[in-house]
C-alpha cells in the first residue's frame, strides 16, 4: 500500500472513531441526565422558554408595527423548529439504547440547531432595533 493510500485510511478511521466517541459521550451525558437530554438542549430549553414569554409580550403591544409583526411571526416559525428538533433528541425512558438514539439524533441535528439559532439572532436583532424606534 503506497503511503498516500495509507494516510487516506489512517484519516478514515480517525474520523470515525471521533464520530463514534462523540455519540458516546453525548450518550453518557444523557443517561446520566435526570431531565433526559444534554446539557446544551437543557440551557436550549429554559432560552426558548424565555422567548416565548418575550414573543408573547411583544404582540401584545399596541404599538407593534406590521413589520415588527411579521418579524415575530418567523421567529415564533424558528422556534417551533427548535423546540422539534430538541424534543426528538429527549428521551422519555432512560435506557442506554435510547440514550445512544438520542445522542446520535443530537449529532446529527446539531447543525441544523445552530442554523435555527443564527437565524434568530439575526431576527432578535432587526426586532430590537424596531423596539429602539418605538421607544425614541
Amino acid at each position: 500500500m503506497d503511503p498516500l493510500s495509507t494516510l487516506s485510511l489512517a484519516s478514515s478511521i480517525i474520523s470515525i472513531v471521533d464520530f463514534v466517541w462523540t455519540i458516546l459521550t453525548e450518550a453518557r451525558e444523557i443517561y446520566k441526565s435526570p431531565s433526559g437530554h444534554d446539557e446544551e438542549s437543557r440551557f436550549l430549553e429554559i432560552l426558548l422558554g424565555d422567548i416565548h414569554s418575550q414573543h408573547a409580550r411583544l404582540l401584545d403591544l399596541p404599538q407593534a408595527s406590521d413589520e415588527l409583526r411579521a418579524l415575530l411571526r418567523e421567529g415564533r416559525s424558528i422556534l417551533d423548529e427548535v423546540e422539534l428538533g430538541i424534543s426528538a433528541v429527549k428521551t422519555q425512558k432512560r435506557s442506554r439504547w435510547k440514550s445512544f438514539v438520542s445522542a446520535l439524533k443530537a449529532v446529527w441535528g446539531r447543525d441544523k440547531i445552530e442554523g435555527l439559532m443564527k437565524r434568530l439572532g439575526r431576527l432578535q436583532s432587526q426586532v430590537n432595533a424596531h423596539l429602539l424606534y418605538m421607544t425614541t
